[in-house]
């Protein structure tokens, strides 16, 4: 068993250690790493896999095809705990993070909560019209014919309050609000779990038979935002994708598996056929000049 050493020099050192454990030393601090099931293995791929789809460059305008699978790839990354796995598999403690606009401060100092027609949080994403952070607050007619009442100072903040992007471990992001709608703030997962079992992600089921998919439904349902023709649902969707894979953990996690479990046939250019169940790989390219060549000697 092998050890490696970072301190301005890389150097391998012989431990003596069992053999089912590998330890990495690294500036000082000892952490060990399981040697992984075939199982793990094959979870901590496509996890890697799945964030570099979400992260990749989008050349054409998102559709809301394009979102419904991007829920249901979200829903097992955050939802169903993969993510997490993945990230603890790979050695690391804690919980991962990640940077995300925080909408409630746009409507914080709304003197009341029915003046909020609604709050999104917004925030990174591909599409070409997109925002971080939108909200419109309605004032009733006698409330602004008296607005004097509360000062034009305070009038003045409310116009020009705005979201604020900060970072979350990966539990307090599922839970943090993305939209507020009167008093009702709606969770990042909540909404995943709607736009993926509700809207045609996994499933298109109309019933709204739980209190919170009825909520749900009267909220989202009935549009009051379209950003670059998605719902305005649809696009905190898409901006969740963005935070998660562009996260430094992600990315992190992304090229620790990668260099651990490298893919061999990667090239697309290329088509490989193997004889047999272990014998050699050969592969032939689809380029300009066709040739053959042998691939790697095992998969």
């Amino acid at each position: 068993m092998l050890a490696t050493w970072n301190s301005g020099e890389s150097r391998t050192i012989p431990l003596a250690v069992p053999s089912q454990v590998v330890y990495y030393i690294a500036m000082g601090k000892q952490s060990s790493q399981p040697e992984l099931t075939e199982h793990d293995i094959d979870l901590v791929t496509v996890v890697a896999e799945d964030l570099r789809f979400l992260a990749r460059p989008v050349q054409d305008q998102v559709t809301r095809t394009d979102v419904r699978l991007i829920a249901t790839v979200l829903r097992r990354l955050l939802l169903h705990g993969d993510y997490s796995t993945a990230w603890r598999l790979m050695g690391n403690e804690g919980e991962p993070s990640l940077r995300a606009m925080d909408p409630e401060p746009m409507v914080r100092d709304v003197p009341d909560p029915m003046w909020i027609h609604y709050a999104y949080a917004g925030g990174s994403s591909p599409s070409r019209a997109r925002h971080a952070g939108l909200s419109m607050v309605i004032v009733p007619a006698a409330e602004h014919k008296g607005r004097e009442a509360f000062g034009s100072t305070a009038w003045d903040d409310l116009r020009i309050r705005h979201s604020v992007r900060r970072t979350y471990k990966l539990t307090a992001y599922k839970r943090s609000t993305c939209i507020q709608i009167a008093s009702n703030k709606i969770k990042r997962q909540d909404l995943l779990h709607y736009v993926a079992n509700k809207l045609g992600g996994a499933h298109l089921d109309r019933r709204r038979l739980s209190e919170r998919d009825q909520t749900l439904s009267i909220l989202l349902d009935r549009g009051q935002l379209i950003v670059a023709g998605l719902p305005g649902p649809y696009f905190e969707v898409l901006t969740m994708a963005a935070d998660l894979a562009h996260s430094t953990d992600a990315q992190n996690l992304v090229e620790a598996v990668m260099q651990r479990y490298p893919s061999e046939m990667d090239e697309p250019d290329r088509i490989y056929l193997r004889e047999g169940l272990d014998g050699p790989w050969t592969w032939m390219s689809l380029g300009d000049e066709p040739a053959t060549g042998r691939g790697p000697s095992s998969h």
